[in-house]
Order: C-alpha cells, then structure tokens, then sequence
C-alpha cells in the first residue's frame, strides 16, 4: 500500500464511527448498516485514491463524510426492496383469503426460494454469513477462520446478502400462483 494509501486508509478508520451513526440512523438496522459501511468505504477510498490531496482539499472532513454517508444510505433505501418478514416474503394470498394450505404452500414457496438463494452463494461467502448471521461471530474470528483480512469478511458477509437479497427480491416479484 503507497504512502497517499495508507493516509486514506488511516482516514476511513477514523471515521468508521461518524458513518456507521449516519448509516445506522438512515437505514435503521445494524445489517444493513454494516453493508452499507462496507460499500461506503470502499466508494469513499475510490474517490479519495482517484484525486491526489483530496483530503487536503475538504474544509470540513467529518460534514462531508456525514453528507456521503447519508446520500448513500438514501440511495440504498430507494434502490431496494426491504424483505423483513414471512409475509413480506411471501406472494399476496387472494383478496379475503385465510386458507391454511394457501398460506403454508406460500411459506414453503417462501422456504425454497431461500433455500435456493443460499445454496446459489460461493462456500466461503455462505460461511462467512452463516458465521455472521447465525453463530454471531465478530468479523475478527470470521477471518481468523478464513484466514483472510478483516475487511474481506466484511466484504463476504455484505456480498452475501446482497445476493440473496438479490434473489428473493427477484422470486417475490415473479412468483405468482
């Protein structure tokens, strides 16, 4: 990593706390506030890296990182769909529709998409979110065991979500019955 690097690198460390807060408080999960950290960082580095004595140039660093933090947040809630519950997840059962069996093939419908979403996911991304997701293991112990960089489990994990994401966001729309 050159010199200029290492300053942007050392700058996006500082101010992990102010966007992850701007995240958190836009985005209103800690999930998506951490993939959206991680987005974040690397959007702020292309544009620092890309421009030398960019930092040099900004009057109020901390205002702009606020500003950056929350215009993207914003583009992220308008760019997806938030998928949060079994209803949610589910296609809509007809107008007045309380069948048992209609909501149980929906759910199991539900279950296969999810099914298929994760097994889609490459070995190492999937036990990154697993590790994530189910055991709650910090992204320091994700890559102890991975033997990777904390900023690559980072990574995973958000690639991960953003694939499944992805993928149910694309069932729900198209499955219909």
């Amino acid at each position: 990593m050159g010199g200029s690097s290492k300053i942007i690198w050392d700058f996006l460390i500082e101010s992990e706390d102010v966007i992850m807060n701007q995240c958190f408080s836009v985005l209103g999960t800690l999930h998506d506030a951490e993939d959206a950290l991680s987005d974040i960082r690397l959007h702020l580095f292309d544009i620092l890296s890309n421009k030398s004595d960019c930092l040099d140039e900004i009057n109020n660093q901390t205002a702009w990182v606020k500003k950056i933090s929350r215009n993207y947040c914003i583009d992220y809630i308008r760019k997806r769909r938030f998928v949060t519950n079994w209803d949610e997840m589910t296609p809509e059962l007809p107008a007045g529709s309380n069948n048992p069996v209609l909501k149980l093939i929906s759910i199991e419908r539900a279950m296969k998409n999810l099914t298929c979403a994760l097994n889609a996911l490459p070995r190492t991304h999937y036990k990154a979110l697993f590790d994530r997701s189910v055991e709650g293991k910090s992204y320091i112990s994700i890559a102890k065991s991975q033997n990777i960089s904390e900023v690559n489990a980072r990574k995973r994990v958000h690639l991960a979500r953003r694939c499944i994401r992805d993928s149910l966001s694309d069932n729900v729309i198209t499955d219909e019955y």
